[in-house]
């Protein structure tokens, strides 16, 4: 099911029927946010092998506002791992574009002997132009120059 749809959290209630569910939590943890609710005489071995990979480990017995404010924790937990990740996707965008258009600087500079001002000026002048991103712009060039 984690590999068909995005579930925000999974909480597996241990030992399970073959194991202890400390792996089961280890596999999913980082596809998911994981509470792991354990037996009290095993929680300390189980949560030190298991929290630094992001679970949320519970002793048992448990009650309701143990395991509601534990929800709500991988809940916030889960959002800021995942506006982390966009941001990473972002910035990798970012300075996957600033090397595309980096190198097309350089094969201006390189053939038209232009200064890397001039490069920088002539890319954004193009883009602008025909309503395309820098990015787009400097692509051309690289194929067109086959570099």
């Amino acid at each position: 099911m984690l590999l068909e749809r995005d579930i925000d959290l999974v909480i597996i209630n241990a030992p399970l029927a073959d194991e202890t569910g400390e792996q089961l939590a280890k596999d999913i943890a980082t596809a998911t946010q994981v509470i792991l609710i354990v037996n009290a005489q095993y929680y300390d071995e189980i949560s030190t092998t298991v929290e630094e990979l992001g679970i949320i480990t519970i002793a048992k017995p448990i009650n309701k506002k143990m395991l509601t404010t534990s929800v709500k924790i991988a809940y916030a937990t889960n959002k800021r791992l995942k506006r982390l990740e966009d941001e990473n996707i972002s910035l990798s965008q970012k300075i996957d574009d600033i090397r595309i258009v980096s190198r097309a600087k350089c094969i201006l500079i390189e053939l038209r002997g232009i200064t890397e001002t001039e490069a920088h000026k002539y890319i954004e002048k193009q883009a602008m132009n025909l309503r395309k991103t820098r990015k787009d712009i400097a692509q051309t060039i690289i194929a067109n120059h086959g570099w």
